[in-house]
């Protein structure tokens, strides 16, 4: 188990009883987030301390792993969408709001820290005009994240992102491809495009 200086939710006095609090929770609730998971036909597999401090949905027909101490503060919704999709979350990761959709592969490292973020290995649909009649399945790639990661919230990875260890991915950033390690990524900041413009003038009534 981690160090008081390595684990989230010991960074300040009093947040390791709610740390505390989230494994006693998730020891009571984990046989019934099995059950609904392998309801809806995931394999799911919870490793130890989960501490469950908000909601956690496990949807889909593939494999979701969640490793040793890892840490879900307002929630995280884990959803696959084919057989073969596989998420896993790596051990002492925090995730606090976060979706994740995978219809191939979504794979999280070590000690990431992942706020109200979406994370989709896959578009969903075709981006040409026939998309609705287009049964042929969509390409998916696969997302990867190093150790020590941080993604802030309001962030999206889509397929085939991969971010390196330690890297930062700011508040609205939108990833599609690599992400060195050691680095800060961001979105560009907001610009100028248009002046607002006067209202249009009432034109007169017809007589």
């Amino acid at each position: 188990m981690f160090s008081s200086s390595q684990h989230p939710s010991f960074q300040r006095p009093g947040l390791h009883l709610r740390w505390r609090w989230g494994v006693i929770r998730a020891w009571i609730l984990r046989p019934w987030i099995l059950v609904r998971a392998a309801m809806s036909g995931t394999r799911c597999e919870i490793g130890a301390r989960l501490s469950l401090q908000g909601r956690l949905r496990v949807r889909g027909p593939g494999r979701v792993i969640i490793e040793d101490d890892v840490i879900i503060g307002d929630g995280a919704d884990l959803y696959t969408h084919h057989p073969d999709a596989v998420i896993r979350i790596g051990r002492g990761t925090f995730l606090n709001g976060t979706r994740i959709s995978s219809a191939l592969e979504v794979t999280i490292g070590a000690e990431n820290i992942i706020g109200d973020a979406r994370l989709l290995d896959t578009d969903f649909h075709w981006s040409h005009r026939d998309r609705h009649q287009d049964s042929r399945p969509v390409p998916a790639m696969a997302i990867r994240t190093g150790r020590n990661v941080w993604i802030g919230a309001a962030t999206v990875l889509l397929k085939g992102s991969e971010v390196g260890e330690n890297s930062v991915i700011a508040m609205g950033a939108i990833v599609s491809g690599r992400v060195p390690a050691d680095e800060i990524w961001g979105p560009e900041r907001a610009r100028f495009l248009a002046k607002v413009a006067e209202p249009p003038k009432h034109s007169e009534s017809p007589s």
